[in-house]
């Protein structure tokens, strides 16, 4: 009997090794086990599948898909399934089966009408062999062309999904709910005009997508819209991913509201230029973190809407270090600019006063009035220094320093009414500047005014203005009672920049804010910067609540 087992053994061996039969799968009674040999790509599959999964496979079915076998009923690799469809129809909603698809796999579709597959069965997991180029490989050869995963708790990983031809539509549109995306790749197309439109779009209510580890290249057309599309979904997730090309709204973008959205440890740059990488609504809530984002507009890398961010990295200059996002989203760049120069001043001041003092001092010698009079000298320079520092150049470390954020959307901010930004006590000196941040400012009949001024006098400060013309980046320009022009913060003429700083002496307490006339504003945010400091024992300034004044 041993003999016989023996016999058996090498038969299985030999008939493998000269290739007449697969190696792949031999069952022992009721015991899988699997051959050593190099060419044992099942085995290779489930232990990646276990690895980048991070887990077990399940407990259902296992289908095979191979494009250059003869069809057969897909349960081996030698009675493979020649179409991902096919093996997709075999499976059984929420029985854990796998579908594994054979490296070097190709499907084409260049007929349109019904997607070239449509995971729709519940709870599947379709798996790519191979690596690199070997990873099966999708072609989408007209442009209505496109894959859907319509079933619930699907996952899909290590598949090429190549664009054939220009503007494909749609690439993987998601219905599902739970649908996960795992180290999938859009590789560059083998023609530079070819591209996705859009490459992966879920619709409205498919709830925790996660697309985590793929990569998504569009660098050579000019046709896409973006990489990611989320619709009104919660708790969207994309982990670990690196997408780059040419997108005329974001690479990742949504003008929906995504509730819990998770943005984490990507790196994602538009080459379109004044375009963002990431772009959500203003009623997004979620998390931006630990992202490498680049675009060549330093105000218009990331908008997050209503996110958290954290330990972002935006960069807009190639060879450059990026700088974290608090630095560029929050104006320090221009604010250490002018402190440096602040303190340049300071210091040639005190190397100077320095220098008086051992003038003094030798000429002076031991004597204690000498002493006195350079210790009385040095105490009014020290005076002087702080009267220096406290009227110093509008900068962030300014004593006296506030901003207001007039949100376009909010009625305290947009009516057709008077705004109090400054509330005023006695004289005080103020410096005022006006930015333009998150969104363009839109007003509901697109003819709002606005003017600025004090108590008893509103438009002292500014003549009027249209709203409209006021974009996001540009920052308010005007002579004293000038009507103001919105010149654009960055690389504008320094000319048109001379007044962005209106300087003006407020006194006997009168308040200080904006009108808005004609039509409320719907859209926008105005930051209102105020420096200020007392003119006497009285003065002060503290920041308004937006009502009348």
């Amino acid at each position: 009997m041993k003999k016989l087992i023996f016999l058996l053994i090498m038969l299985i061996m030999a008939t493998s090794a000269f290739g007449y039969t697969s190696a792949f799968d031999i069952r022992w009674g009721e015991t899988d086990t699997y051959s050593d040999f190099p060419s044992n790509t099942l085995r290779k599959c489930l232990e990646g599948m276990e690895g980048r999964l991070g887990g077990q496979i399940g407990t259902g079915n296992i289908y095979y898909v191979d494009s250059s076998a003869t069809q057969g009923d897909g349960t081996s690799w030698d009675k493979a399934k020649i179409t991902l469809q096919a093996a997709i129809d075999l499976c059984t909603a929420d029985n854990g089966d796998v579908i594994l698809v054979a490296q070097g796999h190709a499907e084409s579709d260049y007929t349109g009408g019904a997607a070239m597959w449509n995971a729709d069965c519940n709870g599947i997991v379709i798996w790519g062999c191979g690596e690199g180029t070997l990873a099966p490989t999708f072609t989408y050869g007209i442009a209505d062309a496109n894959v859907i995963a319509s079933a619930d708790n699907v996952t899909i990983s290590n598949l090429r999904l190549l664009a054939g031809v220009t503007e494909v539509t749609t690439g993987i549109y998601v219905t599902g709910n739970n649908f996960t995306m795992i180290d999938c790749v859009a590789p560059e197309p083998n023609t530079s005009t070819y591209e996705f439109d859009k490459f992966i779009v879920t619709s409205a209510g498919a709830d925790d997508p996660a697309i985590k580890g793929c990569t998504i290249y569009s660098r050579l057309a000019t046709g896409a819209t973006s990489a990611i599309d989320f619709a009104d979904v919660n708790r969207p997730v994309v982990y670990g991913c690196t997408i780059v090309g040419e997108y005329s709204s974001a690479p990742v973008w949504s003008d929906n509201v995504s509730l819990g959205a998770l943005i984490k440890g990507n790196t994602i740059q538009n080459l379109t230029s004044g375009e963002f990488a990431v772009e959500f609504t203003a009623a997004t809530t979620g998390l931006v973190e630990d992202n490498v984002l680049i675009a060549d507009t330093v105000l218009k890398i990331l908008d997050a809407g209503s996110m958290f961010e954290s330990r972002n990295t935006l960069s807009t200059t190639a060879d450059t270090d990026g700088l974290p996002n608090w630095v560029i989203e929050g104006g320090l760049i221009d604010s250490i600019g002018a402190q440096d120069a602040n303190i340049q001043q300071i210091e040639d001041f005190l190397a100077l006063n320095d220098a008086n003092s051992k003038t003094l001092v030798t000429a002076a010698g031991l004597h204690d009035a000498n002493f006195t009079l350079i210790t009385t000298w040095r105490g009014l320079q020290d005076a002087n220094i702080g009267q220096l520092e406290a009227a110093a150049l509008p900068s962030y470390s300014h004593p006296n320093y506030f901003t207001i954020d007039a949100n376009m959307t909010s009625v305290t901010w947009n009516s057709v009414a008077a705004h109090e930004i400054a509330d005023v006590t006695g004289n005080v000196r103020m410096t005022i500047m006006a930015e333009c941040t998150h969104e363009n400012l839109v007003s509901a009949g697109t003819n709002a005014t606005i003017v600025l001024g004090v108590a008893g006098n509103t438009s002292a400060i500014w003549a009027s203005a249209n709203v409209d013309d006021w974009d996001l980046g540009e920052v308010a320009s005007a002579v004293y009672a000038g009507a103001p022009t919105y010149p654009l913060g960055v690389g504008e003429a320094h000319s048109s920049l001379t007044h962005v700083l209106t300087d003006v002496v407020i006194v006997g307490g009168l308040d200080v804010g904006y009108t808005i006339g004609t039509s409320a504003g719907t859209l926008g945010t105005i930051k209102w910067h105020v420096w200020w400091t007392p003119l006497d024992s009285t003065g002060a300034v503290t920041a308004g609540a937006g009502g009348g004044f």
